[in-house]
């Protein structure tokens, strides 16, 4: 998984875990990507299990091969990043 601090969501899966998962779409989003360029993507919703507290989320698809985790997760937490050791940790 990947953290992307400038994506204001929640959570970016890829298509085939979504479907894996069949969850189920509530609509589109328009997202502007880093280039500036504005595209419409699909968004489906999820509860997952955060830190003891059950989440309804907005995921969003795409094609990439890894998930991204966004701000609209990490509001409330603290991102700890070690660039020493490597180690991550959201508390």
């Amino acid at each position: 998984m990947w953290i992307d601090t400038g994506f204001n969501g929640d959570l970016v899966l890829p298509q085939e875990k979504i479907d894996d998962l069949s969850l189920p779409p509530s609509g589109t989003v328009k997202a502007i990507l880093a280039d500036g360029s504005e595209i419409a993507l699909q968004r489906f919703e999820c509860l997952i299990d955060w830190f003891g507290s059950v989440r309804d989320l907005e995921v969003i698809a795409n094609d990439g091969e890894y998930p991204l985790l966004g701000v609209g997760l990490l509001v409330g937490y603290d991102l700890n990043i070690s660039y020493r050791s490597g180690d991550v940790t959201i508390e």
